[in-house]
């Protein structure tokens, strides 16, 4: 599946237009049951679910998330292959997942822009030769630990997830299949009982949301009217019931 319109920036382009129609025809065969998707707008980050209709006009004028690829809040599988993707004869060493996490990375966090020192992992930013040097600033910080996560095998030895991956990808099951919290911290503490006992987990649901809301792919529940009328939220955050139908909240 071509991407390429991903990259685009005239979003009134008609290959814009039309590679927004083929993720949408695409995510429509994986919405909730209430017919929403998870909407991949800059905005939103698949912090919100909406009807096909909100996140089309979402993408167009918000934009989406050029880092993300493959689709999988929205029903790819995260070993699904595009077709600007290299021949089998020469697939790279990491799976194309962990490269697009490091894209969502960069996306998030322009490196550019901040003041970071050398590691291993990160390629250094110049410092200005004339005063006093100042130290990584917390989005740089953040940033050096997600990249690190997301280059770190999930354990020594692990050919086919990284730490940051194996998190994402869980979390995304979770989500899925309406897990609870207390199921998926007893899934997390078996995983870490199972695996080698250098596995790079988070011990519980609550270390994994932190890690989760970093990547700012955190999610808020908000009321909706039992006829969907409303949702509770911005003006309408404090009403008791519906203005349109008057049925209680």
């Amino acid at each position: 599946m071509d991407k390429s319109w991903m990259k685009i920036t005239n979003r009134r382009s008609r290959e814009y237009l039309d590679g927004v129609q083929q993720f949408l025809n695409f995510a429509s065969n994986h919405a909730h049951l209430d017919g929403k998707i998870s909407c991949p707008c800059k905005n939103c980050v698949h912090t919100n679910s909406w009807p096909i209709d909100v996140v089309k006009a979402h993408l167009v004028s918000k934009g989406i998330c050029r880092g993300y690829n493959p689709w999988i809040f929205n029903g790819e599988s995260s070993s699904a292959k595009t077709s600007t993707e290299i021949p089998n004869s020469h697939v790279q060493e990491n799976p194309i997942e962990y490269a697009d996490l490091r894209d969502m990375l960069h996306d998030m966090f322009p490196i550019q822009d901040m003041a970071s020192g050398p590691t291993e992992e990160v390629p250094s930013v110049h410092q200005p030769t004339e005063g006093p040097s100042e130290g990584p600033n917390e989005d740089a910080l953040l940033f050096m630990k997600l990249l690190k996560d997301a280059n770190q095998p999930c354990y020594e030895g692990c050919k086919h997830f990284r730490k940051l991956s194996a998190i994402v990808h869980l979390y995304h099951m979770k989500c899925l299949n309406g897990w609870t919290n207390k199921s998926f911290t007893m899934l997390l503490e078996f995983l870490l009982d199972f695996l080698p006992s250098n596995a790079k987990l988070p011990k519980d649901c609550y270390e994994a949301k932190k890690i989760i809301k970093d990547l700012g792919l955190s999610y808020e529940k908000i009321h909706a009217c039992p006829k969907d009328c409303i949702l509770y939220w911005k003006d309408n955050a404090n009403l008791e019931a519906c203005p349109n139908c008057n049925l209680s909240r």
